[in-house]
């Protein structure tokens, strides 16, 4: 089995963001009708930290509503979740063995509802890595919690030895007018309003665009060589950018060919310090990371995909291509069962996707039913999530669960 991997991507790194809808029903709605036709946080999958917030600790293939309303952006990493309200609250729940969820705890005791976050301003983003959160400020302030252990809180110190965590946010040092973070496994990124990148945490793999001779940073450092970005992604141990002039650019790992600049180091310590151009991309509009693999829609809406292909998690239809390091691709590949797609998300080995119509798509591994169905284990081509609401709005894919925030029948 795949290590697992949060997504990160999350929403978290989508450009195109949500888009507002007008309209006028008649006859007008009565108050039960309306409160019928609002969005509700849906999650399914993989429950053994109580991650799907229903009070349980029962895997479902089937999606399960949370009573949580309002929610605007959700991630998941190991084994917990996050999500983010329109009032700028933020929420957390399973997992809580390095502090992740925010609440001031570092216990094997795990939180099956959410809970909301305390000791922050009002929040407007926020990214997931595997054992820590990053949130992001109205104001532009960043702040973390979690796990610390590789220095991916990036305040410089830790504070409790014990566990190298901090279960409290944190506002992280000399970062300023940040417009968007990613997190990924042991790493963080941010990027500043003049398009400049910063990241922190471990490097072992260049995943934070440094020389490989730094191990780690416990501070935030300048990724060098990158045009005015604007927009982050974050996998396992790879980043992308988002660059104004919609091309993709990526470094760190490479072994199964998520860069997607066509090359292949062939062994697991191969990776890339420096940012490098994906290949074969153009009018990029959204970005996303998750595990080994990379995605991009195109402003003509257009999915692509590219690395790791071991559980058909590039939709492609196909287990392997003909480039390949295994089950891989090291060039992006066009997903043509979703002609139009509007957001994409990647989480451990599977993917969701939306297209025009908002209906919610999966793909790759469902071995305890992230994809919304109790069958096939896995498939390499989009097949739709059942149990939910015609239109989703918000998704995210995680360690072998998923959530989504959709309009309910």
């Amino acid at each position: 089995m795949a290590k697992p991997t949060p997504s990160i991507g999350i929403l978290l790194s989508l450009t195109l963001g949500l888009v507002p809808i007008l309209s006028v029903v008649w006859p007008p709605l009565n108050a039960a009708d309306a409160a019928s036709t609002r969005p509700h946080l849906y999650a399914w999958g993989a429950n053994s930290s109580g991650q799907l917030g229903n009070g349980s600790r029962t895997r479902t293939s089937q999606p399960q509503r949370l009573a949580l309303r309002g929610v605007v952006r959700v991630g998941g990493g190991i084994d917990f979740s996050v999500a983010l309200t329109s009032s700028g609250q933020v929420w957390a729940w399973g997992n809580q063995s390095h502090g992740q969820l925010g609440n001031g705890k570092v216990a094997q005791k795990n939180q099956k509802t959410p809970r909301r976050v305390r000791r922050l301003p009002a929040i407007k983003s926020l990214a997931v890595g595997w054992f820590h959160v990053l949130a992001l400020s109205r104001s532009g302030s960043v702040y973390a919690w979690g796990d610390d252990s590789s220095g991916q809180l990036g305040d410089g110190n830790h504070s409790l030895p014990s566990c190298l965590c901090r279960p409290n946010p944190v506002r992280v040092p000399h970062l300023s007018r940040v417009v968007a973070i990613a997190a990924g496994d042991g790493f963080s990124l941010a990027l500043e309003q003049n398009g400049t990148v910063l990241a922190w945490g471990v490097n072992t793999s260049g995943q934070i665009g440094q020389d490989s001779s730094i191990i780690q940073a416990t501070s935030p450092m300048r990724v060098s060589g990158l045009p005015r970005i604007k927009a982050l992604a974050a996998g396992e141990s790879h980043s992308l950018a988002l660059s104004a002039g919609h091309a993709v650019w990526a470094w760190g790992s490479d072994y199964l060919g998520q860069l997607g600049d066509g090359t292949y180091c062939g062994y697991y310590h191969c990776f890339q310090t420096h940012p490098v151009v994906v290949t074969g991309l153009s009018r990029v509009a959204q970005i996303a990371a998750g595990g080994n693999d990379s995605g991009a829609i195109t402003r003509s809406r257009q999915l692509w995909m590219w690395g790791d292909n071991g559980a058909g998690e590039l939709g492609t239809g196909l287990a392997c291509g003909s480039n390949y390091l295994g089950c891989s691709e090291n060039v992006p590949q066009l997903v043509s069962a979703i002609p139009s797609a509007r957001m994409v998300s990647i989480g451990t080995d599977h993917v969701l996707g939306v297209g025009a119509d908002g209906k919610l798509l999966g793909w790759g591994d469902n071995l305890i039913g992230q994809l919304g169905r109790d069958a096939p284990n896995q498939t390499d081509v989009p097949l739709p999530v059942l149990g939910l609401p015609a239109v989703s709005t918000v998704i995210g894919a995680a360690n072998y669960f998923s959530l989504a925030v959709a309009r309910p029948h």
